[in-house]
């Protein structure tokens, strides 16, 4: 109201009537929320929230829900901006902001269900020829979260007879910011891979986790596991599962050269080197002389064999059988033990004072 009082003397007489003032102001609008950033956070609230929107009201108080639980922290920063932390929850749950006991649209926020670490990490089942190089997949599976990690490592095991170590290559979900610590053959079948983020854990989900690079033998001709074990404490809950490795690789009929020596006592245990092809190193060689089967045989490499000879008399075919498979036969001749024999002296003449040599044979 607008009054007037306080007539001057002169005006005593005078009346007074009072006035009115009205204002022409806006009726508040109820808060609306166009987005929140981010959308989701742990079960155990702390996530800082940034509510975007219009209409609120700097200097008022504003109530922010997450469903049923109250944020905590909130600050209206300007009338298009409000900033919170979440409450603890679980699930997807409606937000709200209130000021002058006016809501306003629900946007919803959802809780990460609790992370972990229990994975398995699995060697892939690959095959290559001999001499190639081949990657060897190392995958993580049954993730059912992201989890964060600081640090891994673990070994891979396989034939050396079959596979060489060529290097570790850092893919898939083992990218930057993690750092290769090792990644090596310190043992021949043995690669050693480790590595760690030296600041804040970066997430593992599912998915390729690392390339392992390896050459196949050039003799190689038999299959390998591919086993991982020893891996670290940070992810000591991951179960292991391994691969097979496979050689591409025609196995042929052995062949057999030459043997030398070709002959040796009957007694037997004449060392003879057998050469050839199609020798598989690492694959028990039956190798016979006749009937008869040699002893200590070692397969030298895909075109040498080793044996010592068994008791035998006469020649006799020498085969070499590896994976049932025989080759095609080479002779060998027992030399034959004299036991009789004759002594006789030469039939000889001579002059009267003549020295004569009489023989005896």
């Amino acid at each position: 109201t607008l009054s007037l009082k306080d007539l001057k003397d002169d005006i005593a007489t005078a009346t007074t009537a009072a006035g009115t003032f009205t204002l022409n102001a806006v009726i508040p609008e109820d808060p609306e929320i166009t987005s929140l950033n981010p959308t989701n956070g742990e079960e155990a609230g702390g996530t800082v929230v940034t509510i975007t929107g219009s209409n609120f009201i700097v200097g008022t108080a504003a109530t922010v829900m997450f469903g049923t639980n109250e944020a905590t922290e909130v600050n209206v920063a300007s009338a298009t901006s409000i900033s919170c932390k979440s409450p603890a929850g679980t699930g997807t749950v409606n937000v709200t902001v209130t000021q002058d006991s006016r809501t306003s649209n629900a946007v919803q926020f959802t809780y990460d269900p609790p992370s972990t670490n229990e994975m398995t990490l699995k060697a892939g089942d690959v095959s290559g020829d001999p001499e190639d190089e081949v990657i060897i997949p190392i995958n993580i599976s049954d993730i059912s979260a992201a989890f964060d990690s600081d640090a891994f490592g673990f070994t891979l095991k396989y034939d050396s007879n079959v596979l060489s170590f060529v290097s570790v290559e850092k893919t898939g979900t083992l990218v930057e910011p993690f750092t290769m610590v090792n990644g090596s053959e310190n043992t021949p079948g043995e690669v050693k891979v480790s590595g760690a983020y030296f600041g804040a854990k970066a997430s593992i989900d599912n998915g390729l986790f690392v390339n392992i690079k390896v050459q196949v033998k050039a003799d190689a001709s038999t299959n390998t596991s591919l086993v991982l074990t020893e891996l670290k404490d940070d992810i000591a809950d991951a179960t292991t599962s391994a691969g097979t490795f496979t050689v591409n690789v025609n196995v042929q009929d052995p062949v057999i050269s030459s043997i030398n020596p070709t002959n040796g006592a009957e007694a037997g245990d004449t060392i003879v080197t057998i050469t050839g092809s199609n020798f598989i190193v690492g694959t028990a060689a039956t190798v016979m002389f006749g009937a008869n089967e040699a002893t200590e045989v070692n397969v030298v490499s895909t075109t040498e064999i080793s044996c010592k000879s068994p008791a035998g008399t006469g020649t006799v075919d020498v085969t070499v059988t590896q994976e049932s498979r025989t080759s095609n036969a080479v002779q060998f001749t027992y030399n034959p033990v004299v036991s009789e024999m004759t002594l006789k002296a030469g039939d000889v003449s001579g002059d009267p004072e003549d020295e004569v040599i009489i023989p005896i044979n």
